[in-house]
């Protein structure tokens, strides 16, 4: 120590409740995760100062970014389902619950009701155009060849539903909540779907012109084949989406809505001309 107990300026300064070295050591060893008697010297050259910070150069490393990958998961279903000759009776009620079911060719068009729950089942050649509900809760279902044109809801809860050659123009279905949903080859010409939020949903091959998308989360959802011309799409979430192989021409999406999303060299195109760039 230097004259007059002044501290010299390289030297270290003690952590604070210790007065030295040797009252540092039991303290480390104490909160220690090898046991002292399991411990061996390392080579001289490997040794390290007990002020020595291990763990120094971990913000220096780079780890690379996990690559997403898209997952849906299928309606769970039983193979073994009855199917009902009249599916008239089930329809009736004000609320309408169906579970474990097949129904088939059934057109109740144009009606009225309170909430609608359909859980593991498979609906072919249904008809709900023009229908009114207070809410539609769809789980473990399957769709095909159905019309659900102009149908209206105030809340649409899908959760593993799949639709496939459905007809689904006009339907209106804000704030809706959808997970892992499949849309196949379906036709959705101006579906409201605005303020919603699709987890894990494939749109294969649908014709999506003029559907309202605006202030949706579409993060990581997959856009295959499909039309988007004049789609709306201003103030969504396509980070980890795949626009791939769509047609995008006339598509109205804010620039900071692409941001994360994956495209092809013809869609570059034309997102450079929404954004002012010019390819010369």
């Amino acid at each position: 120590m230097a004259a007059g107990g002044a501290v010299p300026e390289n030297a270290p300064l003690p952590p604070i409740g210790f007065e030295s070295k040797n009252e540092i050591l039991p303290a480390l060893v104490e909160f220690s995760y090898v046991p002292r008697c399991n411990q061996t010297r390392p080579p001289a050259n490997q040794q390290h100062s007990l002020f020595d910070s291990p763990t120094a150069n971990l913000h220096t490393r780079s780890v690379p970014p996990k690559k997403f990958v898209f997952s849906r998961r299928r309606p769970e279903i039983a193979e073994d389902l009855p199917t009902l000759a009249d599916p008239a009776p089930l329809f009736a009620p004000h609320d309408i619950n169906l579970s474990g079911l097949r129904l088939e060719s059934y057109d109740h068009s144009g009606s009225t009701h309170g909430t609608l729950h359909i859980e593991g089942a498979e609906l072919t050649r249904i008809n709900l155009s023009q229908t009114k509900f207070g809410s539609i809760t769809l789980k473990d279902v399957r769709l095909s060849n159905c019309d659900l044109a102009n149908l209206a809801t105030r809340g649409l809860n899908l959760t593993r539903v799949e639709f496939h050659h459905c007809r689904l123009t006009g339907l209106s279905a804000g704030q809706a909540d959808c997970q892992q949903v499949l849309f196949a080859e379906g036709d959705l010409r101006y579906a409201q779907f605005r303020l919603s939020r699709f987890q894990s949903a494939e749109f294969d091959s649908c014709n999506l012109e003029e559907a309202d998308f605006q202030g949706t989360d579409l993060t990581g959802a997959i856009f295959r084949r499909c039309n988007l011309h004049n789609a709306e799409m201003n103030r969504v979430k396509l980070a980890k989406a795949d626009l791939r192989g769509s047609n995008v021409d006339g598509l109205n999406v804010f620039p900071e809505g692409l941001r994360g999303a994956t495209v092809d060299p013809a869609q570059a195109m034309v997102f450079a001309l929404l954004l002012g760039i010019r390819i010369e």
